[in-house]
C-alpha cells in the first residue's frame, strides 16, 4: 500500500522557526505563491538563506512571462524579469552569492524566429525583495541561440553561467561565462568537454566549496533517450575537465505515462513527466542530483550525492516523475516528487512527496498532499516537443527545491485553483527533525547503489502510447508550451 497521508494547512508560519522545530516530527505547511489567473508551469526556488526564501516562475499567457518573489512570513512583491531589449524572461536558475548576500537569476528572452540571449540580474537586498534593472548580457545571441541556462556562485564571489548553444535544432554542446566583478561583466564563453560528449542538452551548473564548479549532463543512447549522468568539474568554470566521471548508468524512463484518458477541462492526454535531472550544491562542499530512471518498468527517482553514492529514493511500483533535489548546511539531503495516489494504477489524483535524509540516521518522508489533479495543468495538444503526437498534461520542465542552513526545505506544486479552470503556483515548507510516529510520515524504501553503477538490469521496457513518435528524446532546443486555449 502507498504510505499513509495527511495534511494541513497552516494560515501563519514564522519561517525563521521554521528550521528549529523541537515536536519531534516532520512537519509543513501550505502557502500559495501565485494566483493571478494564468497556468503556471515552471518555477526554481532558492536555496533559503536565514528565514528567507526566493522562488522564480514562469506564467503562461498569450507569452510567458518569467517572475521572482520573496518570502519572510509573507510573500512579497512580484517581480516580472524584462530584459532590456523588451523582451520578457523565461526558464529563471537562481541561486545565491554568500560573498555579497544577495540572490541571482538567470533566464532567456526566447522568441519565436529569434535567438535567445541569457540575462543575469541580481536583487538589490539580502532578502530579494527588491531587483537590479536593467538586466546585464551574459550570453549574446549574436553568437548563438541559448537554453537549459543556470548559474552558479562560489564562496569567494566567482560567478559562472551556463547554458546549451544551439544552431537551429543541433545542439552545440553546453558552455560556460565567468564574472569575476559580481555580474557586471562576462568573459568570452567556453565549451565544456567536447560537443559529442557533452551533449549539452538537459545540463544543470553548480557550484560547491571554494573553486568547485560541476556541470551535470544526461548522456543519450541511440535513440536519443538518456541512460546516464555524466559530472564535469572546473576549479574557474574555464578549464574544465576533458573527459567527464559517470555518476550512473540506468535504464532510459518513461517521458510520458502510457495512459492517455485523463481529461479536463480542455481535452484528454497524458501526462508529460519530464526526465531532466536537478542538481544542487552547498558552500560546505556537497553536491547532489537526482533524475529519474527505468526501475521494473516504472519511474523512480534515483539521487546521487558526493559522499554517499547513490540510490533509489524509495523504490516502488509506481512512477515519481518532476523531482528535484537539495543539500542543506547540515549535511542533509532533501528529494521531493509527483507520484500517483495508488500503487501500480498511474490513476489521480497525484501526491506530492518530500523525502529527508539526515547526515547520521535514517531517512524519512512525508506525502504533504494527495489532492493534486494534473488535468489543470497546461493541456499541451500535438504536436510537441515534448509528447510528440499525444495530447498530454504539464506543469514544466524543472521542479527544483531549495533547503536552507536550518535543515528546512522548500518544495513548489501546481494545484487546481478552486471554481475555475486556472492553476496556482503553491509552496510547501518543509522541517525536520524526524519522528517516525508523526502525521502523514513514512519511511522510504531506499536501494542503495555505489557512485557510477550501471542499473539498466533493472529497466523493464514499456509500451508508449499509439502514435508516440519520440520527438521528447531528441537533443533539440526546447519549446515553450501552448498558451491556455
Amino acid at each position: 500500500m502507498k504510505p499513509a497521508w495527511v495534511w494541513c494547512f497552516v494560515g501563519i508560519l514564522l519561517l525563521s522557526a521554521l528550521g528549529l522545530a523541537t515536536n519531534g516530527t516532520l512537519t509543513w505547511s501550505t502557502y500559495q505563491v501565485s494566483n493571478d489567473g494564468a497556468r503556471v508551469f515552471r518555477w526554481e526556488p532558492s536555496t533559503g538563506v536565514g528565514p528567507t526564501w526566493v522562488t522564480t516562475w514562469d506564467e503562461l499567457g498569450g507569452v510567458i512571462h518569467g517572475y521572482v518573489s520573496s518570502w519572510n512570513g509573507a510573500w512579497g512583491t512580484q517581480t516580472e524579469l524584462i530584459a532590456p531589449n523588451g523582451r520578457p524572461t523565461e526558464d529563471l536558475f537562481l541561486t545565491y552569492d554568500s560573498t555579497r548576500s544577495r540572490f541571482v537569476v538567470v533566464g532567456i528572452d526566447y522568441q519565436s524566429g529569434a535567438n535567445s540571449n541569457i540575462w543575469y540580474t541580481y536583487s538589490t537586498n539580502s532578502t530579494g525583495a527588491s531587483w537590479h534593472t536593467p538586466l546585464i548580457l551574459a550570453l549574446n545571441a549574436s553568437i548563438g541561440d541559448w537554453d537549459y541556462p543556470s548559474i552558479a556562485v562560489d564562496p569567494t564571489g566567482r560567478i559562472v553561467v551556463g547554458a546549451v548553444k544551439f544552431s537551429g535544432n543541433t545542439d552545440s554542446g553546453y558552455w560556460t561565462v565567468v564574472s569575476t566583478d559580481g555580474g557586471s561583466t562576462f568573459s568570452s564563453p567556453v565549451l565544456v568537454g567536447n560537443t559529442n560528449s557533452t551533449g549539452g542538452a538537459r545540463a544543470r551548473l553548480i557550484a560547491t566549496s571554494a573553486n568547485h564548479f560541476y556541470v551535470f549532463s544526461h548522456q543519450f543512447n541511440s535513440q536519443h533517450a538518456p541512460f546516464g549522468v555524466l559530472q564535469y568539474s572546473s576549479s574557474d568554470g574555464v578549464n574544465w575537465s576533458a573527459f567527464p566521471t559517470t555518476i550512473s548508468t540506468y535504464g532510459a524512463p518513461l517521458p510520458i505515462s502510457p495512459n492517455t484518458n485523463y481529461c479536463g477541462p480542455d481535452g484528454c492526454g497524458s501526462i508529460y513527466y519530464s526526465y531532466y535531472l536537478d542538481a544542487k550544491g552547498y558552500s560546505n562542499g556537497l553536491w547532489t542530483v537526482a533524475f529519474p530512471v527505468n526501475n521494473g518498468g516504472f519511474n523512480n527517482l534515483e539521487m546521487c550525492n558526493s559522499n554517499r553514492g547513490c540510490g533509489l529514493v524509495n523504490s516502488v511500483v509506481d512512477d515519481q516523475f518532476l523531482g528535484g533535489t537539495s543539500v542543506s548546511a547540515d549535511a542533509a539531503y532533501w528529494v521531493s516528487y509527483y507520484t500517483y495516489s495508488t500503487l501500480n494504477s498511474r490513476s489521480i489524483p497525484l501526491l506530492k512527496q518530500s523525502i529527508y535524509f539526515p547526515a547520521a540516521g535514517s531517512a524519512i518522508g512525508a506525502t504533504t498532499h494527495a489532492d493534486i489533479n494534473p488535468t489543470y495543468w497546461v493541456h499541451d495538444p500535438p504536436p510537441s516537443t515534448r509528447c510528440g503526437s499525444i495530447a498530454c498534461f504539464e506543469a514544466g520542465d524543472f521542479h527544483a527545491i531549495g533547503s536552507n542552513p536550518f535543515g528546512a526545505a522548500s518544495t513548489p506544486f501546481v494545484r487546481q485553483d478552486t471554481g475555475n479552470p486556472f492553476t496556482d503556483l503553491a509552496q510547501d515548507f518543509v522541517s525536520d527533525p524526524p519522528d517516525p510516529n508523526g502525521p502523514g510520515i513514512f519511511t522510504p524504501n531506499f536501494i542503495p547503489f555505489p557512485l557510477g553503477a550501471d542499473i539498466t538490469e533493472l529497466a523493464v521496457p514499456v509500451p508508449l502510447p499509439a502514435g508516440y513518435d519520440g520527438i521528447n528524446g531528441r537533443i533539440t532546443k526546447r519549446s515553450p508550451l501552448s498558451p491556455p486555449h
